[in-house]
Parts: C-alpha cells; sequence; structure tokens
C-alpha cells in the first residue's frame, strides 16, 4: 500500500494529454523547472562532455575520481537537463557524487545517429574518472542501454554500473504492463503514448535499436539496479530487462515498487521517493 504522502499526490496527477505541440511542450516544462531552486549544498555549472553540454551537480564533500552520467527522460524528444536538475541534485546529495546531466540531441529534429553518438561520446569521456555510474529515466534508459551496447560491441570500456528508474526501453510498447495497468497508470495513456509513436515512427522503425535496445543483445553489460512502479504502462520493461540480464549471465537487482506510476520520485517528497534514493546511494557504495 502508497503511503499517505505518495496517496496524496496521487490524487492530484493527472494524465497527459497527446502533445499536438513539440515546442511548446518543451518550452512550458524547461520554463518550469527553470524557476526551481537546488538546495544550497549543490553547486551548478554548465559544462562539456565529450563535446556534449549539459550541467554539472556538485555536492558539498562529493567524492574524487566519481561522476553519476544521468539521462533525462522525456521520450527522446523533449526534457532537458534543466528539467531534470532537482532530480539530480538529489541524486547526487544521496550518492555525495558528481552527477553530469548531458543535453544529448532530441529527436525528431536530430537523426538517431546523431542522438545515439552523443551518448557514446558522453559516456567515452566519463572513463576519464576512474568510477562512472550511468543514471536513466523514462527513455533516457533506452538511448543509455543503446549506447552502452554500441561501446560493448567496439570493446570500448563501460561504465562500472547502472540505475534505471522507469525504463522505457521498448518503443512498439509489447510489454503486458501496457495492457495490465491501463486503467491504473496515473499519468500515462495509450493516447499520449500511441501519438508519440507516430512521431517516432516517421524517424525510424520502433524497434530500431535507439528506440527499442530492449531487443538487441545485453550479454557483456555492467550490473544494474532497475526500479520500476507496479502501477505504471512501462513496468514490465525493465522486468524483462531484469530477465534478460540474468539469462545472459548478467547481474541485475529489480525492484517494483508496490503503487507506483512512472519516474514517480519527481513527484514530490514521499517514503517512496526516500527509498528509491537509498537505494540508488546503497548500489553506489
Amino acid at each position: 500500500m502508497a503511503s499517505p504522502a505518495a496517496e496524496k499526490i496521487r490524487a492530484g496527477l493527472v494524465r497527459f494529454p497527446p502533445s499536438t505541440d513539440l515546442a511548446a511542450e518543451r518550452a512550458g516544462w524547461e520554463g518550469w523547472a527553470a524557476g526551481q531552486t537546488l538546495p544550497a549544498k549543490i553547486s551548478e555549472t554548465f559544462q562539456t562532455l565529450g563535446g556534449v553540454p549539459g550541467r554539472l551537480l556538485v555536492p558539498a564533500g562529493a567524492a574524487d575520481g566519481r561522476l553519476v552520467v544521468a539521462f533525462h527522460g522525456g521520450g527522446l524528444v523533449s526534457g532537458a537537463s534543466v528539467t531534470h536538475r532537482m532530480l539530480g541534485a538529489e541524486l547526487a546529495l544521496a550518492c555525495r557524487q558528481k552527477v553530469f546531466l548531458p543535453d544529448y540531441s532530441r529527436l525528431p529534429e536530430n537523426s538517431p545517429q546523431q542522438v545515439l553518438a552523443d551518448g557514446i561520446a558522453v559516456l567515452s569521456a566519463a572513463r576519464s574518472e576512474s568510477d562512472v555510474t550511468v543514471y536513466a529515466d523514462s527513455s533516457g534508459a533506452a538511448l543509455a542501454l543503446a549506447a552502452m551496447q554500441s561501446m560493448r560491441d567496439a570493446a570500448q570500456r563501460l561504465p562500472d554500473r547502472v540505475v534505471f528508474f522507469s525504463a522505457a526501453i521498448d518503443a512498439t510498447l509489447s510489454g503486458r504492463s501496457f495492457i495490465e495497468n491501463e486503467a491504473r497508470d496515473p499519468t500515462l495513456s495509450h493516447a499520449s503514448l500511441r501519438h508519440w509513436q507516430s512521431v517516432l515512427t516517421d524517424i525510424a522503425p520502433l524497434d530500431s535499436p535507439l528506440l527499442s535496445p530492449l531487443f538487441q543483445p545485453v550479454h557483456g553489460l555492467p550490473p544494474m539496479l532497475l526500479l520500476a512502479g507496479s502501477d505504471e504502462l512501462w513496468r514490465d520493461d525493465s522486468v524483462r530487462l531484469a530477465e534478460q540480464l540474468r539469462i545472459a549471465g548478467g547481474q541485475a537487482t529489480l525492484r517494483v515498487y508496490k503503487d507506483m506510476w512512472h519516474v514517480w520520485p519527481m513527484s514530490g517528497a514521499t517514503p517512496e521517493t526516500y527509498q528509491a534514493f537509498a537505494e540508488f546511494a546503497a548500489f553506489l557504495a
């Protein structure tokens, strides 16, 4: 059962309608996020990693030689470092490590090849640090996973570990949870996701490596912590990835949070949010 704080937040959530104006969607989300005040113990600077611009969040007392690269969600068409700066700050405080939020190229104005190239460039450059963690939420996990699969195939050094919150790594929407949770998910609907698919199909096949890296081989990847909400449409992307990693001989820890929704740690302060941050920090310890 969800905590009273989570129930209160959930009662105020509304389902996202299909977006017909991507520019307005981006501007609204980014404008709202820019007005948020970061915790006092976090410093924020604009930097470039691997030629990709972004934000570096550094908590007081940050560990030397350790870095979290955090790929924001937003369906690969929306979201930015600014929309996830508050979440990035909370992650930085939880693990006492630097967090870099890249502003990677987005679809549809950029090609899938350019988006993937940005992800690879950031992760390759991050290896100048002695210890690297990849964090991603929602479709940011698709970019992160696809980049690591490409790096593995090229015999490049991979990050040390991976944490995904509510991974969205199958753009074909073939998981059972897309049927089972249609009436339960408080923020996402079939209508909004079908519209998102219609934007993507003009760019690449829905089962292509960037949009659906779940269908690509997962052997040889770093240990992963996968967190998902029991009530979200995307739940089974995490479940299936965990299963495939184990079959391939990898390490996967799956946590499905009862009564939670898509990327719930971004919705506010609840025991479930703090638990997710604690699991994140423990996995990095």
